[in-house]
C-alpha cells in the first residue's frame, strides 16, 4: 500500500511539473495554447504574466 501511495504521489508531482512547464516556459507554444484554450493574440498579450 505504501508503494502505491508513493507511485501516485510521483505521478501527481510529474503532472504538476508539466503544467508548470507549460505555464511558465512554453506559454506561447502550440501545445500550451491547445491545452489552455488560448489564441496566439491572448498568449502574446499575457506572456509577461506567465
Amino acid at each position: 500500500m505504501v508503494i502505491a501511495g508513493l507511485v501516485l504521489t510521483g505521478v501527481a508531482a510529474l503532472i504538476h511539473v508539466y503544467i508548470f512547464y507549460l505555464q511558465s516556459i512554453a506559454w506561447t507554444s502550440k501545445r500550451a495554447r491547445a491545452t489552455f484554450g488560448t489564441s496566439v493574440e491572448e498568449t502574446g498579450s499575457t506572456k509577461e504574466l506567465a
